[in-house]
C-alpha cells in the first residue's frame, strides 16, 4: 500500500493513536508491503495539523503499536520519515523557525486547520541540525 497522508493523529502531540491502528491493521494482509504516511521528524518540520510525529517517545510507543498489530496480520509495514521544510508553519512549530536548504519562501499558503495561512521564509539548516 502506498503512502496516504490521513492526518489522524492524537491531539495535541501528533500520536498515533488507535485511528491509525485500526487504519493500518485494516489494510494489513500476509506478505504485504505497507509504507506510512509521511511522520514529522522534528517539531519544527511539522507542516500538516494531525499529521504523526516521529520525535517524541509517546509517538514511538504508538508507532510500535501499529508495526505490531501489522505485523500480527503477516504484513510488512515501513516508515516515510519527513521534514516539511519551507512548508512547515510557525503555527504549528511551536514558534520555531522552520529550516529548509534554502531560504526561499513558498510562493502559495501554508495549510493550517484547515485555514490557509501565509508561509513565512525559513532559515537555512545548520551544519550541526
Amino acid at each position: 500500500m502506498p503512502p496516504l497522508t490521513r492526518v489522524r493523529s492524537e491531539q495535541p502531540g501528533d500520536i498515533p493513536g488507535a485511528l491509525m491502528a485500526e487504519y493500518y491493521t485494516q489494510r494489513a494482509s500476509e506478505g504485504g508491503l505497507i509504507i506510512t504516511e509521511a511522520a514529522s521528524v522534528a517539531i519544527g518540520g511539522r507542516a500538516y495539523y494531525g499529521a504523526p510525529g516521529f520525535y517524541a517517545d509517546a509517538q514511538v510507543e504508538g508507532w510500535k503499536r501499529i508495526v505490531d498489530a501489522v505485523h500480527a496480520k503477516g504484513g510488512k509495514i515501513m516508515g516515510q520519515l519527513w521534514h516539511g521544510g519551507r512548508v512547515a508553519h510557525l503555527d504549528l512549530t511551536e514558534g520555531q523557525t522552520p529550516v529548509a536548504p534554502l531560504c526561499v519562501k513558498r510562493d502559495r499558503s501554508c495549510m493550517w486547520v484547515k485555514k490557509d495561512r501565509s508561509c513565512k521564509t525559513a532559515r537555512i539548516c545548520e551544519e550541526n541540525e
